[in-house]
């Protein structure tokens, strides 16, 4: 299991359906190349990080009667919300997923990496097959938002890097796609 979970914070009001959507595909995805499930929807603001564990992945179905408690919020307030109450946690502090409007049209996250002790981030957007995978390897700095961002299709989504969609899905035993410099 990887050293942290990686949290999604929904800035809009996502139905629990589509949430469940996205984590049965980053799942499917994840666990063809044998990569744990790390994915942790924030349920509650204040100090609600501290009190995760490694048992609180969140698994598909999404309790119905899920709400976000961060509606409304920017991106910019999450990034302070994880630096104040996540640091120290299971919870990742610098690399999170955002649930926003365009989640509703095409079940995309925005993958936001934190950069350094401040406020700067990098954003990339990817679609729900990656966001597990991505995440992780952003959080363990084996690749970084700017390699994805450089292989996004026409749309601004992140689906694998080939421009071929049926290819571009990474499967075990598979050869891995060459680093690009």
């Amino acid at each position: 299991m990887s050293e942290s979970l990686i949290p999604i914070i929904c800035l809009h009001d996502i139905p629990p359906q589509i949430l469940t959507s996205i984590l049965t595909k980053a799942y499917a995805q994840a666990i063809d190349i044998n990569s744990p499930p790390t994915l942790l929807l924030i349920e509650n603001t204040g100090d609600a990080p501290c009190r995760y564990t490694h048992d609180d992945v969140t698994y598909p179905p999404v309790d119905p009667s899920f709400k976000s408690p961060f509606l409304g919020w920017e991106v910019d307030e999450a990034v302070r919300f994880l630096r104040e109450y996540a640091t120290g946690t299971v919870v990742d502090e610098f690399v999170f997923l955002v649930g926003d409007w365009r989640t509703l049209e095409d079940e995309s996250l925005l993958l936001v990496n934190r950069l350094g002790d401040g406020e700067l981030v990098e954003l990339v957007r990817v679609a729900a097959e990656f966001v597990n995978t991505k995440a992780v390897a952003v959080a363990v700095a084996t690749t970084d938002v700017g390699e994805l961002r450089g292989l996004v299709d026409g749309d601004g989504v992140f689906r694998g890097g080939c421009g071929n969609r049926k290819n571009s899905l990474l499967r075990k035993g598979s050869e891995a796609p060459r680093k690009q410099l």
